[in-house]
């Protein structure tokens, strides 16, 4: 008698946490599954870069901005990558300079757009960092 109840009570304690984990492996992967991966939205190795395609839409880009919007965007990669370990020192600059060499190549309509999306960015940049804090 006595140990049909610890089989009952081990079954009972192994099926909670079974639904435990799966419903946490559940939520996370498909009822609330995350902003999406570096790479899928258009990471360094990635064909359809998602900055160029951003940019593109929202800016109405002509072929020629296109062209050197590719080149600053190669640039770009390939100093994020040579800063390493120095990344998030540098990171604020590198970005800054980015801005200053993309709005050379835009009109002042796009200009004003550009800095609207960047405003807007730096805003929810800043909110999502207060989320992650924790309250001191």
């Amino acid at each position: 008698m006595m140990a049909s109840k610890k089989m009952a009570v081990l079954s009972l304690l192994t099926f909670f946490l079974l639904g435990t984990v799966f419903g946490l492996l559940l939520d996370r992967s498909v009822l609330r599954p995350g902003p999406p991966k570096f790479k899928d939205r258009g990471g360094p190795h990635h064909k359809g870069d998602f900055l160029f395609d951003m940019f593109t839409q929202e800016l109405g880009l002509t072929p020629m901005q296109q062209d050197s919007l590719r080149v600053m965007l190669a640039n770009l990669r390939s100093e994020f990558e040579s800063a390493g370990k120095q990344y998030f020192e540098r990171a604020e600059e590198i970005r800054k300079q980015f801005g200053r060499n993309f709005e050379q190549i835009l009109d002042d309509k796009q200009k004003e757009k550009y800095r609207e999306m960047v405003a807007k960015f730096e805003k929810d940049r800043k909110e999502f960092e207060n989320r992650q804090r924790p309250p001191r």
